[in-house]
């Protein structure tokens, strides 16, 4: 259902009013984004729909409230993926949260990050200006891409109505291997893996097993396997679960009954980066070593790790920090796309580190 018009109207009443709004899909990311009481919701759920699919150009196109469902299954009636694997928290997850929020599944070091798939967006700004940047294909950008300043904004430059992403093809094969090591042992060998020409989509430690996950054509994909040895791992459930944040490890049930005040951290470092100093089963690591979430209870200890590591830390529930080096940019930009701050943010632009 298109909804433009209506999303156009509300921007545009709340600009002359001086209201503020907060943008909401299907807040399936609400664990992450806090729930802004300063600002009036404004809903794209029902602005939904697939609006143009070119399987053999590799590009979909749909409005901001359609489900990742739908886009997931549309995909694969044509055998083909977003490469990126959004995450679907509880299940669910819009098309247009998935580019907003920016967040990428176990496959985003070899297949790329969200905003490596954005051609195109169609916004609203804080002036209830309707814009169009990029479009269907690769090259079609004429100086600044504005359309991936989109991915991982929350929100804060406008309200996405409709976002064009390039898929690709379905992996042929897939599996995956486990082996029993040691934090340290599986941080040595996915770095060896990074240098090796194998099909990786997918590494996890948790709880004393190294996951890795081939995917591709059918020959590397045991060749993979064969090279790397350990167990076929039947449960290729483990990297949904991992990937909407379903697995044991960030259930709230464990942290209410295990972990008394700990909060978790997602912790974003360089892949060789040191080991936190806490127990190793409040840690697990994806992404070759480069994406390190950590239960504790001392945010001090976390922040200050993670500028050691080179990195930098989020805490669940907290809002979205801003590097100090990018802040005085990603302010300038929010200024030009929203001056009078229309739309709530969840990016703290404070000077606090």
């Amino acid at each position: 259902m298109d909804r433009a018009s209506e999303i156009v109207d509300s921007v545009t009443a709340a600009g002359a009013t001086g209201k503020r709004l907060a943008i909401c899909g299907s807040a399936s990311k609400r664990d992450w984004v806090p729930a802004s009481h300063a600002g009036e919701l404004l809903s794209v759920s029902e602005h939904a729909g697939i609006e143009d699919y070119q399987p053999t150009e590799l590009v979909i196109t749909a409005r901001a409230g359609t489900a990742m469902s739908e886009i997931e299954q549309c995909l694969a009636r044509e055998h083909q993926m977003l490469a990126f694997e959004p995450p679907r928290y509880y299940g669910m997850g819009t098309f247009g949260g998935a580019v907003a929020c920016g967040h990428s599944g176990p496959n985003r070091p070899w297949g790329g990050a969200l905003r490596d798939a954005v051609l195109g967006v169609d916004l609203v700004n804080g002036r209830g200006e309707r814009l169009m940047f990029g479009g269907q294909v690769m090259k079609n950008v004429a100086g600044y891409d504005v359309s991936r300043l989109q991915a991982g904004a929350y929100g804060s430059l406008g309200v996405l109505l409709a976002v064009s992403l390039r898929v690709q093809p379905l992996w042929e094969s897939r599996s995956t291997t486990r082996l029993e090591l040691d934090i340290a042992q599986a941080l040595k060998l996915t770095r060896k893996l990074a240098r090796q020409p194998l099909p990786v989509t997918g590494t996890c430690w948790v709880e004393g097993g190294l996951y890795i996950r081939f995917a591709g054509d059918g020959s590397a994909v045991q060749r993979g396997q064969q090279g790397v040895g350990g167990d076929i791992d039947p449960q290729a459930l483990l990297w949904n679960s991992v990937r909407d944040q379903q697995h044991d490890f960030f259930k709230a049930s464990r942290m209410a009954q295990d972990r008394g005040e700990q909060a978790l951290w997602r912790v974003s470092t360089p892949p060789a980066a040191e080991l936190p100093e806490c127990p190793a089963s409040d840690i697990m690591i994806e992404w070759g070593g480069g994406l390190r979430w950590v239960w504790h209870d001392d945010a001090e200890f976390v922040i200050n790790y993670a500028r050691k590591a080179g990195g930098w830390a989020w805490r669940r529930g907290d809002r979205l920090p801003v590097p100090a080096l990018q802040r005085k940019y990603m302010g300038a930009i929010k200024q030009a796309f929203d001056p009078d701050a229309v739309f709530v943010s969840p990016l703290d632009f404070s000077d606090a580190d």
